[in-house]
């Protein structure tokens, strides 16, 4: 017997599911009924695919495109932005940029189309809550939380879900892997998940697919019992609740170590807590070297350019990485040597303190410091190098800029919602 399990989301507001039992046919009739679900299977996968094709035409980001090819980068956040006359084309009031109050503005503009859309967090609280339930089959006592950005609220469009599994029972690597795989073999076959595959050379096993376009081509992580991530929620958050103005700051950093593909950890880039981290420290740091209102007044002032300006000089040009270690929780920088944090195989390598356990260096993963550092120095260079006029006003996507395919997987995944989930 098999049931299947319907659910549809027209516009992001959800109908009451339905279930339908298939019975048992008749013997000799089972090898038939099985070549038409499989044949229903594949029409079905077909049509799919015709859909995402027609999006990417209509986009002009197909296969056949040079855009596509190419990489097609561009700031959607600005249609709603227009240009006006500056106060002084000179000067700014607090900084010595010519673009920075446009920054500002162009920032405002980029947060207001970061920020998810009511239809958006329908669609991801619908594929949680339906990964919880394939969990539940195989993992039948446990706690499924949501960590990172989703849970926090500074994700971009496409940033990944993380979830984890929280079990009583204490299992190692071997045995996590295990589940991890039967996890993918039930995904592949119940979601349409696209190459899900388990990752063992992370300090945890995880479990990374991406869901199909009619499911919101979201990124999903999985791992079980790995609780740093869910402890730190609370903690980043009543940062946020402190630095209104970090949340911000943050989706521009994201958006531009994404675009550089030197945002995750996994491939020795700079990972959405560790980023998190030296922000609240630079924060931190910022306030007894500036005045204040800066910070806590911010929209009134309009120094979030001046502030991004401000973190991209300082990490990129002023600190010194191989002797500097960033310690969020006290606001300062001090030496590596001083924590025993001290890489004598990568003299340069990014140090930060963790702010849940200060024994640990989380800036040790990112391999890839020099480009990082690197990144960072380029992007103030070329902010700060900027001839703002009125023919020439897109300061911010210098350095932050969304693909085609991004803005164009979020509206279709999330414009019309239909899943399908079934079991056997």
């Amino acid at each position: 017997m098999s049931t299947t399990l319907t659910l549809t989301s027209k516009h992001g507001q959800p109908t009451t599911a339905s279930a339908s039992l298939a019975l048992p046919v008749d013997p000799a009739n089972t090898v038939a009924v099985a070549g038409q679900q499989a044949k229903s299977a594949r029409v079905s996968c077909k049509k799919k695919k015709r859909k995402l094709r027609q999006l990417e035409k209509d986009c002009g980001v197909g296969p056949d495109s040079s855009l596509y090819t190419r990489g097609a980068w561009q700031t959607p956040w600005l249609d709603s932005l227009g240009m006006t006359e500056y106060e002084s084309m000179e000067q700014s009031s607090w900084g010595s940029c010519v673009c920075e109050p446009r920054l500002h503005d162009e920032i405002v503009a980029y947060v207001a189309y970061c920020n998810a859309t009511e239809q958006e967090v329908r669609a991801r609280v619908l594929v949680v809550a339906k990964l919880e339930q394939f969990i539940r089959r195989r993992v039948s006592v446990c706690d499924v939380q949501l960590f990172g950005s989703v849970a926090l609220d500074v994700c971009l469009p496409d940033s990944d879900i993380d979830l984890v599994i929280q079990t009583p029972q204490v299992y190692d690597d071997k045995y996590k892997t295990r589940v991890l795989h039967q996890l993918a073999s039930m995904f592949r076959f119940s979601i349409s998940c696209r190459e899900p595959t388990v990752a063992v050379g992370a300090c945890v096993p995880v479990l990374q697919f991406k869901t199909s376009p009619p499911l919101g081509s979201y990124d999903i992580d999985i791992s079980i019992n790995a609780d740093d991530g869910v402890k730190a929620v609370p903690v980043i958050k009543e940062y946020l609740a402190n630095f209104p103005i970090l949340r911000p700051l943050l989706l521009v950093l994201k958006g531009f170590l994404r675009k550089l593909d030197l945002h995750s950890a996994s491939n020795g880039g700079l990972g959405s807590y560790g980023l998190s981290c030296m922000t609240i420290c630079f924060l931190k740091l910022i306030i007894r070297k500036r005045d204040e209102k800066l910070t806590t007044d911010f929209m009134e002032n309009e120094s979030l350019g001046v502030l991004l300006m401000d973190f991209l000089q300082f990490y990129g040009q002023e600190l010194d990485w191989t002797t500097s270690c960033i310690s969020p929780a006290q606001g300062e920088i001090v030496t590596k040597e001083s924590l025993g944090f001290r890489n004598s195989t990568l003299p340069e390598a990014l140090s930060i303190q963790c702010l849940l356990n200060p024994g640990r260096d989380i800036g040790r993963s990112a391999s890839r410091a020099k480009q990082i550092k690197a990144a960072f120095s380029d992007a103030f260079n070329t902010l700060k190098a900027y001839k703002l006029s009125m023919t020439k006003c897109n300061v911010l996507g210098t350095i932050v800029r969304f693909s085609y395919l991004l803005i164009a997987g979020s509206a279709f995944g999330t414009s019309s919602t239909h899943m399908s989930w079934k079991t056997t």
